[in-house]
Order: structure tokens, then C-alpha cells, then sequence
């Protein structure tokens, strides 16, 4: 699994595409806090789960929710998923996994990745064939799934630096330039890590998220 120790960590569910919710109950229901982000709340509701709170402007929610609401003007310079790991963060939570944070608008989904790649580390964006995090320059992330899932590089920098093991293209704290160089590697066992000595650099697993969670 993504490895966290005994950091603390909480779920975040925002209003992008959810295409099985007995597979989000099943992920959710690992998390002792799960915070809503605006119709985040309503995908909490279709599979049975209870947020702690909602955050947002409240413009995408189908009813007032029955749990605590930190509502925000719509003419705000934040999305209402960043409102929801931000107090995630002021709440103390070191790791933060966001659910239906990828698909849908290509726009939203973007920005969201481009939040995650803020958060180095502490932030991962999940759906259940993807899971994106970011690696920033002294970080290492280990992670587990299975043999042949893929996994993408992308530098944010000009050029990053990494060390990859894992897979079947390693990298030995080699330059990774925006561009293609990282694309489609490929497991060879069940874990894989990648170590960032300067820049930072987004890591797309697309597999089975299950064995990540």
C-alpha cells in the first residue's frame, strides 16, 4: 500500500465522476474521517457513508446535508475540493486520499491534479483504476500492486531528477524532462518506488487501486 506509517490520514469525496459506489463504500469505509466537498456529498449518500462535514459553496448539492456545513461564497479563488484538503490539513491530517477527483471536465481535472501536485507526499487523487500522487525532491513514494500495472512519470519542472525501481524501465537518479520519456512503464512484481532528488514529479498508477488504498 502507499505507505503513511502512522501519519494521519482522512478521505475526501468531491462531485467528479463515481462509477461503482459499492467500491467507494468498500474504500471509504477504510478512513476514520471522510470530509465532503460540495456534491461530494451526494455520492456520500448513495453509498451509505456519513461525512464528517460538508465544505463548499453548496452549488452542486441535491439537499441540505444532515452533518456540519462550512459553506463558501461561489465567487471564491479556490475549488471546493482544495477548500476541503485545506481543512483537512488545518485539521491535522498528514494524508489526505480524494475520491472523484478525476474524469469528467477536463478543466476540473486538471486544476485537481495540479492541487495534488502541491501537496507532495500527503495528497493522492483516486478513482478505481487510477490513483495520482506527487513526489517532490527528497521524497520517496512506495507503493504496491501488481505485476504489469502501468505507471507514468510526469515531470512538473523542466527536468527532475528520480531514481526508479520496480519497473520495467528503472531509472538511476536520471533526468526526466517534461515530455513522454516517462510514460507506460510497467510493473515487473508487486511494489515499485520512485525517489525525486530535485524537482518534482506526478506518478500515475492505472491499476487496480484496491491494493493502494
Amino acid at each position: 500500500m502507499w505507505s503513511t506509517g502512522r501519519m494521519k490520514r482522512c478521505a475526501v469525496v468531491c462531485n467528479g465522476r463515481i462509477q461503482d459506489y459499492r467500491w467507494l463504500r468498500e474504500a471509504l469505509e477504510g478512513y476514520g474521517t471522510v470530509l465532503a466537498a460540495d456534491g461530494g456529498y451526494d455520492h456520500c449518500r448513495r453509498c451509505g457513508i456519513v461525512p464528517a462535514a460538508v465544505l463548499g459553496d453548496m452549488d452542486s448539492i441535491s439537499e441540505e446535508p444532515s452533518v456540519p456545513v462550512f459553506r463558501h461564497p461561489a465567487e471564491k479563488d479556490r475549488s471546493d475540493m482544495e477548500i476541503a484538503v485545506d481543512h483537512a490539513i488545518g485539521l491535522g491530517f498528514e494524508s489526505i486520499d480524494v475520491f472523484g477527483a478525476l474524469g469528467g471536465r477536463r478543466d476540473h481535472e486538471l486544476c485537481n491534479i495540479m492541487v495534488c501536485a502541491e501537496h507532495p507526499g500527503s495528497l493522492r487523487l483516486i478513482d478505481g483504476k487510477c490513483a495520482v500522487s506527487a513526489v517532490g525532491r527528497g521524497g520517496r513514494l512506495e507503493d504496491a500492486g501488481r505485476q504489469g500495472d502501468i505507471i507514468t512519470l510526469v515531470s512538473l519542472d523542466a527536468e527532475a531528477r528520480c531514481t526508479v525501481t520496480g519497473l520495467l524501465y528503472p531509472l538511476r537518479d536520471e533526468p526526466l524532462r517534461r515530455g513522454s520519456r516517462g510514460l507506460s512503464n510497467v510493473m515487473k512484481g508487486d511494489r515499485f518506488t520512485v525517489e525525486v532528488s530535485s524537482g518534482t514529479v506526478l506518478v500515475f498508477h492505472l491499476g487496480d487501486t484496491g491494493k493502494t488504498i
